[in-house]
């Protein structure tokens, strides 16, 4: 018993897909570039406005506005300066690494020395003498690392927590 299927099978036809003249999308695309190019000219120029203006502006002020607008300039540098000479003496106080001054954070005594005891609570105590050979470059567990591979900000970032267990285990080469 041959079943004939008589269904008839419904075909759907696909949407049309518009025809893409390479010609119009050359010119669509030499147009953008054109637009951009243009952009970033406009933007070139009204950065040389904005520099004409702030030197125009410069020009006029009065003695009085151009001294105090040096005064505070020094006056920043100065700050700086005094942080910086803070950050050192609370280090000394902690007894921490050179390489930790700068990473010493707060913005006056007290919150500098509670910063430089949380890290002086996970540095262990000085050990004398040198493990193993400094110039080694390996990623096993008994790695030694520099003082001056610690200053580089990115290495010490990506090192942190090694960097910090070298210390407590007098994995740490000074002088180099």
């Amino acid at each position: 018993m041959d079943t004939e299927i008589t269904d008839p099978i419904e075909t759907v036809d696909a949407p049309e897909t518009p025809e893409i003249d390479p010609k119009e999308a050359n010119r669509k695309g030499f147009e953008q570039r054109q637009e951009k190019k243009r952009l970033e000219d406009l933007t070139r120029e009204l950065e040389g406005y904005k520099r004409r203006e702030e030197e125009a502006r410069k020009a006029t002020l009065t003695e009085t506005q151009r001294l105090k607008e040096e005064l505070d300039a020094i006056k920043a540098e100065r700050e700086r300066e005094t942080m910086q000479r803070l950050k050192e003496k609370v280090a000394a106080k902690f007894k921490l690494p050179d390489v930790f001054v700068n990473r010493l954070v707060g913005s006056d005594e007290t919150s500098l020395e509670a910063d430089a005891e949380e890290i002086s609570k996970q540095l262990p105590r000085q050990r004398v003498g040198v493990t193993s050979d400094p110039v080694k470059e390996t990623t096993s567990p008994s790695r030694t690392y520099k003082e001056s591979q610690l200053s580089d900000r990115a290495f010490y970032k990506a090192h942190e927590a090694d960097i910090l267990k070298a210390y407590r285990e007098g994995r740490i080469v000074r002088g180099e």
